[in-house]
């Protein structure tokens, strides 16, 4: 039986056993309750009666979807069955009952994070962000010089400064593919930082602008202690946060002035990194890991497409089919100034594609003109493509660094 409502002990218990068993991941109950509490109320989604033997939480959040464009979104996570009741659909319920619940609360798109690649995209779900890590070796590392009018500052208690949430909020506001942090998970970053996703122990760096407006921070760690018969160790950069280049620069060049460090290594950072355009030699900057990272499902069709585009200058109609549901709608796309009026319609599509693939170029993942180079696009009107690719054409690689 699946039942829908608060956190229980329950569910802690479950949750902090499965992450255990599944992931490796060994919690304390604190931390798991912790995270609980960042939930939505009444979103806690158990199956068994009378133990816990599957269970899923769902996370409200913001999400930029264009530069200065945010929509609510609901976010499905800490998603486990037991393992000796698999095969039975709870998986399929859990993922249903989220989306019931996305509708009831006027979210435009469900979003998680996929423990395997092949799971989710059945429940229309595609990959919209990838998540890169970093090596940068510092030794006669030169960058090229740009002016800078603020500072950087080594904050002895960040818990207690509002500046780096605000640096986040002026970053995540243009970024498309964030998701916005409330002031409760900024309360759990600091105070249960595990809970979060977080190393538990970090420095924090933070830079203001020349008009004293926190733009960026760094938050990093050793990488362990330094002896005398190692040298230089490493420097682990677990958050690198820049509204604009001229923070990403002042930050990258604190970073590298840090004694007794002879590598930087960037955690959770875009495929396409920005930061080697503050390199001289862009080859000091060597990716070490990279994977897929937000996986997005529209749930409501007009309401993303209008924010997502720019204008479109020919009527276009498309059809677009919900593996998820098993359910195809036809939407109309019309001129509406500088903006896409988006309504459900009954004409002839132009265009034929999947959910997945209308949410992956809808946020800038890949180009409509590249879905359908692939064939994942049904329709041979080539205007109507491009029509839809010019509309699109102002979105940019999406990325996302906030787990749940």
């Amino acid at each position: 039986m699946l039942r829908v409502g608060e956190v229980s002990a329950d569910y802690v218990r479950f949750t902090r056993s499965a992450l255990k068993l599944h992931y490796g991941i060994d919690l304390p109950e604190t931390a798991v309750a912790a995270k609980a509490a960042l939930a939505r109320p009444g979103g806690f989604l158990t199956i068994g009666d009378p133990g816990v033997i599957g269970a899923a939480a769902i996370f409200p959040f913001d999400m930029t979807v264009a530069p200065g464009e945010t929509l609510p979104v609901s976010g499905i996570g800490d998603v486990a069955v037991s393992p000796n009741h698999r095969r039975r659909g709870w998986l399929a319920a859990l993922m249903r009952e989220h989306l019931r619940s996305a509708a009831e609360h006027g979210d435009a798109l469900t979003v998680l994070t996929a423990s395997e690649a092949a799971i989710y995209g059945r429940f229309g779900y595609a990959p919209v962000t990838e998540a890169a890590s970093w090596s940068l070796h510092t030794e006669g590392l030169e960058l090229r010089s740009r002016p800078v009018t603020g500072a950087v500052e080594l904050l002895d208690d960040p818990s207690a400064a509002t500046a780096v949430p605000e640096a986040f909020s002026a970053y995540q506001r243009g970024a498309p593919g964030e998701l916005a942090r409330s002031a409760r998970w900024w309360t759990t970053r600091w105070n249960d930082p595990v809970a979060v996703g977080a190393p538990a122990d970090t420095f924090v760096a933070l830079y203001r602008d020349g008009q004293g407006r926190p733009t960026g921070y760094a938050t990093w760690s050793r990488g362990g202690p330094w002896t005398p018969y190692h040298g230089p160790g490493v420097v682990e950069v677990d958050e690198f946060v820049a509204a604009g280049p001229e923070a990403a620069y002042a930050l990258l060049a604190f970073l590298r002035s840090l004694d007794l460090c002879r590598e930087i290594v960037f955690r959770k950072r875009p495929v396409g990194e920005p930061l080697r355009e503050h390199l001289a030699d862009i080859r000091r900057l060597r990716m070490a890991e990279r994977v897929d990272k937000l996986w997005a499902r529209v749930a409501d069709v007009p309401r993303v497409v209008r924010a997502c585009t720019a204008g479109i200058d020919r009527v276009v109609t498309i059809a677009v089919h919900d593996p998820g549901t098993g359910s195809t709608g036809r939407y109309t796309l019309t001129p509406d100034g500088d903006r896409v009026a988006c309504r459900p319609g009954a004409h002839a599509p132009d265009l034929t594609l999947s959910s997945a693939d209308l949410t992956a170029c809808l946020l800038g993942a890949v180009s409509i003109v590249e879905l359908a180079r692939r064939g994942r696009i049904d329709g041979g009107d080539r205007g109507a493509l491009l029509a839809v690719a010019r509309a699109l054409a102002g979105q940019t690689t999406p990325h996302c660094s906030t787990g749940f």
